[in-house]
């Protein structure tokens, strides 16, 4: 009997930085202190499926933005559902916001994010802490 494999890669983006937000502030308020913070126009993409860890499917949207003059791409989703954290062992985290671009653009970027009057609580996650599984998750649902 052959034995089949599945590999799952996990792609470390070198020129991508997630963050791991708390808020004090609803979604809406909140996508409308970082659009005006980072100078972006943040839109709604396509809702996608999500399997959350309980078993459960749900339908959750993406924001997306791209500012092409400073070349990077700024992504942001809800942890929170109806159903439950995308992410049940972060529970307590509001928002995972991704900026990808040039490295050179980011730090910036990132500061004055965590400047941000409203945001409690902003980390950067290091995927190395996390095991291959919940790295998979994490980078989940950004795909």
């Amino acid at each position: 009997m052959a034995v089949k494999k599945k590999i799952i890669s996990i792609e470390n983006n070198s020129n991508s930085t997630i963050l791991a937000l708390r808020v004090n502030c609803d979604e809406f308020s909140f996508i409308d202190i970082l659009q005006q913070e980072l100078g972006v126009m943040l839109k709604i993409q396509q809702p996608r499926v999500f399997e959350l860890s309980s078993g459960i499917s749900t339908i959750h949207a993406l924001y997306s933005a791209h500012d092409e003059q400073r070349k990077i791409t700024i992504d942001l989703i809800a942890n929170k559902t109806d159903k439950g954290p995308l992410i049940d062992f972060m529970d307590s985290i509001d928002f995972f916001l991704r900026i990808t671009g040039l490295s050179i653009g980011l730090e910036p970027r990132i500061q004055s994010i965590q400047n941000i009057s409203s945001i409690l609580y902003a980390q950067k996650i290091d995927l190395q802490k996390f095991n291959n599984k919940q790295q998979k998750i994490i980078t989940h649902i950004f795909l």
